[in-house]
């Protein structure tokens, strides 16, 4: 692999062919893989679509960065290596987990050399290229509409959304809107979700049919996990027939998928503890009122200010420092997070916290000295829910109240890794009483969704 000076792209050549048909996927990361190539190339190979668009759904923490990868680099050879591949994400962690799997994944599979490239068409290739590029890049190249733009948006073939769910903002919609456009019928092109929560907004909302639109903007095509196809996979994949599988939509719903992964050690148990608090100490008018939407900034900081709670978070994080588990904090706001992190370190307390303000270089710093176990209490707002994934995290503290299952499913991720996926048995979840009220078990939001999908 080689790296220009400025980072901005390399050149990964394939080192090696493995026959291996498995090459580091477990059984249901191949056969989501499976019914996805199946599924674009029948649309191909028949022209039935000129367009293909599907989601993949897995619960984070199963390794859907790792199957996606491997995906479209099968997906590529069906193109005849025609065109060019587009990875989005909205933050440059997602950007780099996803650049480092997809190499290691071509040094093994990939047939020749293919150019990476980062945030940037101006380079631009008209095939043999992946670029890995946010979705604000996206939008402001659609913006200027510069002719370097135009042919970087013809010769794409392969467009992955990561964090699917965010697509339906109205920048990235129209952008992404105008870059599927093909002007080339022997030139087809594939949009593909990833998301762990196909969908926006939770019961009661009234944005709820933002979950529909979601839906449809990927064709309501969903390739999920279904335990009844991964036994009968697993016994026959030797000579299975994946076109016998029904590709749209979850045909039989599965209750216990996130039960089923963590019995198989590939996500961990979840042992939940209730933050509570006396709520008359606190002007509880902000929990009592119905809301069509997630809790506002300014009600945020007002929750997150007050002395009395605060003093009950604290009393419980010493608690989870004198067991020395390294913990991920879920502050209500970055005040909120300044003052747990101050009154820890008067305690003697070691711990960091990250804000949407804080350098990269520090935040890139703090995380690595989380990980070496330099301290074990990392504290953030809103800034890790996503791109973050550490198999040292053995508990989830969330301080802050949330009417967003997709939020509450990104924040519960972090700790979901299991033992299979190098993570731990079980992960501690301390959590504010009126979300575990809302969303009592791990298998709801993953589930929730299904609905809107044929």
């Amino acid at each position: 692999i080689k790296y220009s000076s400025d980072k901005k792209d390399s050149m990964v050549k394939s080192n090696c062919l493995l026959s291996k048909r498995f090459y580091e996927l477990l059984d249901y990361q191949f056969l989501i893989r499976e019914k996805v190539i199946n599924f674009v190339s029948n649309n191909i190979e028949k022209k039935k679509q000129h367009i293909n668009k599907l989601i993949i759904h897995m619960p984070t923490g199963t390794g859907k960065t790792k199957t996606s990868v491997h995906t479209i680099i099968a997906l590529f050879e069906k193109y005849d290596n025609k065109g060019n591949i587009v990875w989005l994400a909205h933050t440059e962690e997602l950007l780099d987990q996803a650049r480092n799997a997809f190499i290691n994944a071509w040094n093994a599979l990939g047939n020749r050399e293919i150019k990476v490239i980062i945030n940037d068409v101006t380079q631009h290739y008209d095939n043999n290229a992946i670029y890995f590029i946010s979705y604000q890049k996206l939008i402001s190249y659609y913006k200027n509409g510069f002719d370097m733009y135009k042919k970087f948006r013809e010769n794409m073939s392969i467009c992955v959304c990561d964090e699917a769910h965010k697509c339906l903002a109205t920048e990235t919609y129209y952008a992404l809107d105008d870059f599927m456009i093909s002007y080339n019928e022997n030139h087809p092109k594939t949009l593909i979700g990833l998301t762990a929560t196909p969908g926006r907004k939770y019961k009661d909302s009234l944005l709820e049919g933002d979950n529909l639109d979601l839906a449809l903007m990927f064709d309501q095509n969903i390739f999920s996990i279904n335990t009844n196809e991964l036994e009968v996979f697993s016994n026959y994949h030797r000579n299975y027939d994946f076109e016998g599988f029904s590709y749209k939509g979850i045909y039989k719903k599965d209750d216990e998928i996130i039960k089923y992964f963590q019995n198989r050690k590939v996500l961990a148990k979840i042992k939940r503890f209730p933050l509570k608090y006396d709520y008359s100490k606190i002007d509880n008018s902000v929990f009592i009122k119905k809301r069509a939407s997630d809790y506002s900034q300014s009600e945020l900081k007002m929750i997150g200010e007050n002395r009395y709670r605060n003093e009950v978070i604290i009393e419980n994080l010493k608690k989870i420092a004198a067991r020395g588990l390294p913990t991920i904090v879920f502050a209500c706001s970055n005040q909120q997070g300044k003052i747990l992190s101050n009154v820890l370190t008067l305690n003697g307390i070691k711990n960091n916290c990250i804000f949407g303000d804080t350098h990269e270089s520090l935040r890139k710093k703090y995380i690595e000295d989380f990980e070496n176990g330099e301290y074990n209490i990392l504290i953030n707002n809103a800034i890790l829910t996503t791109g973050f994934d550490s198999p040292r995290i053995k508990c989830v503290f969330i301080t802050r109240p949330t009417n967003s299952i997709v939020l509450y499913s990104q924040m519960l991720g972090r700790g979901l890794r299991g033992k299979k996926m190098g993570g731990n048995e079980e992960c501690l979840l301390i959590d504010v009483v009126d979300n575990l009220n809302k969303f009592n078990d791990e298998n709801f939001a993953f589930n929730y969704f299904s609905v809107y999908w044929r």
